[in-house]
């Protein structure tokens, strides 16, 4: 929906496992609240927990440590 706070929704993420990195990581749905929906205004970090980097991968990035 375009907001960043979506309260009362279910996160939708997998099941812990490794995605890749040094740490073991949620990956959000997708589809999925998650997606997409962080800050389209320059606002996400330029790389997520893993290191994979959260530019040009989508209309925003998504919301959380690892980028879909």
């Amino acid at each position: 929906n375009g907001t960043v706070n979506q309260l009362g929704v279910s996160a939708g993420l997998a099941s812990l496992t490794n995605n890749g990195g040094d740490t073991e990581t949620h990956l959000p749905a997708n589809p999925g609240p998650a997606i997409d929906t962080g800050s389209p205004d320059g606002g996400c970090l330029g790389f997520d927990q893993r290191g994979v980097n959260r530019s040009g991968r989508g209309a925003g990035c998504d919301i959380g440590a690892v980028e879909r």
